[in-house]
């Protein structure tokens, strides 16, 4: 499969996803070591210029996977998101900044372009699904929706890469024991942040407004994790069946609005502290 990641990073990029899970699950059956030099060998791959970008893609899911098993290993479930996550933000920004380089334009300019492809190819789609007043409304709005993907396409690229190590945790926890996913919650501390973020997007600036908007975002994420773990939690205790916890997950990934509520939960309990009021009621039911 890593071979495959690399010749045809197209076709096997979905998998890929699931490429630190893999990584943890197979490292377990060989010494650290000498698979993390197995896993090396593809990279070899890089000299073969038609396969130069599958290595590099690979590489970043590499360094990503490394990483993530070092922190899951350590028992630290939140920063084996947040550092791999971290990493490849990173090197998403370094490309960027070297390909406004290679233009000679700012970085804003490059994401526009990037953005206006992506929408030139959902207009071909919906030429053939929408109606002549959807299709010239959608042309209407275009460049609206175009500019508001630009301004948060921090968060954006943020959350799509963290909830890909979320998944991945998620997986390594029906193998590894002891990570505690269920009583995970973040620092106290970010309240302050996350108010500090507000009170940012009300400031006349345009450019510190937009830094509170994506810093919110990026918030959000933190807690939409811990709203998820007091939903884990809360299914755990009541014993609900799989097809049931599917489902709900399901519902919780595909409705936008169902995600704010449950990264709400996240927020408030800090203050409310849901899976004490949760194993209190619990007890006092079976009391």
């Amino acid at each position: 499969m890593c071979i495959s990641l690399v010749v045809f990073p197209g076709l096997v990029m979905p998998v890929a996803f699931f490429l630190p899970s893999m990584y943890y699950i197979w490292s377990g059956r060989l010494v650290n070591k000498r698979f993390l030099l197995l896993s090396l060998a593809p990279l070899l791959l890089a000299f073969i210029p038609a396969c130069l970008q599958g290595a590099i893609i690979y590489g970043c899911m590499l360094g990503f996977s490394v990483i993530q098993k070092i922190y899951i290993d350590k028992e630290h479930p939140g920063l084996s998101v947040l550092l791999p996550s971290a990493f490849l933000v990173m090197i998403f920004m370094i490309y960027l900044g070297i390909r406004a380089y290679m233009l000679s334009k700012g970085p804003l300019f490059v994401m526009n372009q990037w953005v206006h492809q992506v929408m030139d190819q959902v207009a071909g789609v919906y030429e053939h699904m929408l109606t002549k007043d959807q299709l010239m409304e959608f042309r209407i709005n275009r460049p609206t929706m175009e500019h508001r993907i630009v301004m948060l396409m921090p968060v954006l690229v943020t959350l799509m890469i963290s909830l890909v190590a979320w998944f991945n945790l998620i997986i390594v926890s029906n193998v590894k024991q002891g990570l505690g996913l269920r009583n995970w919650r973040s620092p106290e501390w970010l309240v302050y942040a996350f108010i500090a973020a507000g009170v940012m997007t009300l400031v006349p600036s345009r450019p510190v407004s937009i830094v509170g908007v994506n810093a919110i975002g990026l918030l959000l994420i933190v807690y939409f994790f811990q709203g998820m773990a007091i939903i884990a939690f809360y299914l755990y205790l009541n014993r609900w069946r799989l097809f049931i916890k599917v489902i709900i997950y399901v519902l919780i990934f595909t409705q936008v609005y169902i995600m704010f509520i449950v990264a709400g939960l996240g927020l408030f309990d800090t203050w409310f502290d849901f899976r004490t009021r949760i194993s209190n009621r619990r007890k006092g039911d079976t009391a």
